[in-house]
């Protein structure tokens, strides 16, 4: 029993190092510490590793690659729970078909925070805060969620504010590569509300920032905030503008 706790709690810091939640500094000191690694990973793999360079990245890019065929042949495949970054990108589709298949909606948290839910995985129990961000990229932010943090929000309504800002969903979303253009944004509706939420959340926003979260040039984007600014009588910056 020892031994496979020891082995799950390993393959949970192969997990980490791979989609980046541990430095490799933090991987190589925690390696070096543990005698025991060399049974689980077979001689070869395991000399790999301790000779390993992990100052060089493209030593650690490698590494990583070598140790994902490993982690995934020694992981339970019943759900993708241990393969997701403590903060993940999902995009809507196929890829989060897959990450869904395990998990299920526990509490919705509602308007105004209409995009914010908890789930929590049948296979694993590990618990997600989950905002589905559909407007601009169509992707699923998923954030990890601690024991602690989960009964909080399920008891006491207490909800972690890592996500209730739709700002900072639109800007995970392009800082893993995401970002939607529109055929034809001018007729958007899907733009001029999230352009509006955009200056409720924060009055006076610039244009210039509104045109980087929602991938618009500057002209389209501030042809759209006036209508919204119009309609909604919400507060935009155009100080940059030429």
């Amino acid at each position: 029993m020892e031994s496979n706790q020891a082995n799950n709690s390993a393959i949970e810091n192969i997990w980490k190092f791979i989609r980046g939640d541990m430095l490799a500094s933090d991987f190589e000191n925690w390696v070096y510490s543990n005698s025991t690694l060399e049974s689980l990973f077979g001689k070869t793999l395991y000399l790999e590793i301790v000779s390993a360079n992990f100052s060089s990245k493209d030593t650690v890019f490698q590494l990583k690659k070598t140790l994902k065929e490993f982690a995934i042949s020694s992981t339970n495949p019943s759900c993708m729970c241990l393969q997701l970054s403590n903060i993940a990108v999902v995009d809507m589709g196929d890829e989060s078909e897959e990450v869904f298949a395990t998990l299920d909606q526990i509490k919705k948290r509602g308007n105004p925070y209409w995009w914010l839910s908890v789930y929590q995985c049948r296979e694993c129990q590990q618990s997600w805060l989950v905002a589905q961000e559909e407007r601009q990229n169509d992707v699923f932010c998923l954030y990890r969620l601690d024991e602690v943090t989960t009964e909080d929000i399920i008891n006491n309504n207490r909800w972690a504010p890592i996500f209730d800002h739709y700002e900072d969903l639109l800007r995970i979303g392009l800082e893993a590569g995401k970002s939607v253009r529109f055929f034809e944004p001018s007729n958007s509706r899907s733009l001029r509300w999230t352009i509006s939420d955009l200056a409720k959340e924060k009055p006076g926003i610039n244009i210039s920032e509104v045109a980087q979260l929602l991938n618009l040039d500057i002209q389209m984007a501030e042809e759209i905030a006036r209508k919204v600014m119009r309609e909604d009588g919400v507060n935009i910056a155009f100080n940059n503008v030429n």
